[in-house]
């Protein structure tokens, strides 16, 4: 019996000592009406045999939250309404970012698309990235360099025309920037937006 005390009275003394501490310290904290946040860290100061044990609890606890007069509070209600103007702005944007393209007899106008050859030159020089074939170019979308788009207006299919611009200073490629351009254009192409009907399959 004493081979096994001596083994096993430390462990089991322990474990008492550990739920003894820890139902003293919540039955101490409800009794202050402390609410803590988490587990606490307890440290024993004082443990030794028929003696009360002494130990140190650190915790957290939760805030004590004031509202104040609520009376003071105020809002203010944003009124948004909706104009049939809204509405049909609406459903025309959607329909152009909807729309199919067929090739349109005539000339180019705002709006239209253009399928052409281009080929850039400065200086008489062609430079990389300044010439394309087919590339298709919306007249109006601003996705060329000013002057490029508007230069195309007018045009029809195998019509040629030379733009004469110039790059801008905050131009993407440096060695380009503020300089003089050419572009020989050849019209491969009109097309025109073709929008969806405002049908039940469009709803």
């Amino acid at each position: 019996m004493d081979v096994v005390k001596k083994m096993y009275e430390p462990e089991i003394r322990q474990d008492v000592i550990n739920d003894s501490v820890i139902k003293k310290f919540y039955e101490l904290v409800e009794k202050q009406n402390l609410k803590p946040v988490g587990r606490p860290n307890l440290i024993p100061e004082r443990i030794e045999i028929e003696k009360d044990v002494i130990f140190k609890a650190t915790f957290e606890v939760y805030p004590e939250i004031s509202l104040g007069n609520l009376n003071r509070l105020s809002y203010t209600k944003t009124v948004s309404s909706v104009t049939e103007e809204d509405v049909n702005k609406t459903i025309e944007n959607i329909r152009k970012r909807m729309c199919s393209w067929e090739s349109k007899e005539g000339n180019a106008s705002s709006g239209d698309q253009i399928k052409i050859d281009f080929i850039g030159k400065i200086e008489n020089e062609e430079f990389e990235g300044g010439s394309a074939k087919d590339f298709v170019v919306e007249i109006g979308s601003k996705s060329m360099i000013q002057g490029f788009e508007e230069g195309l207006i007018g045009l029809k299919k195998s019509d040629k025309k030379d733009l004469e611009l110039t790059f801008p200073e905050d131009y993407g490629k440096k060695d380009l920037a503020s300089k003089e351009v050419v572009f020989s254009v050849e019209a491969k192409e009109v097309l025109k937006p073709k929008l969806p009907a405002l049908n039940e399959e469009f709803f």
